[in-house]
């Protein structure tokens, strides 16, 4: 397993994001993550991904 995140949630503002999710990222899959201009996919990323 190359990424797992377990129980996460993320809450901005308030308003609740990511409600205990859970995801795995296995070798040789590949995944998008998708957001409009401005949202901080990059951050969001190396904070929780990159090494």
């Amino acid at each position: 397993m190359i990424v797992e995140m377990k129980n996460v949630s993320l809450i901005r503002e308030g308003r609740v994001i990511l409600d205990r999710l859970h995801w795995e990222v296995q070798e040789n899959e590949q995944w998008v993550i998708l957001g409009t201009m401005g949202h901080s996919r990059v951050k969001w990323f190396r904070k929780n991904v990159a090494t």
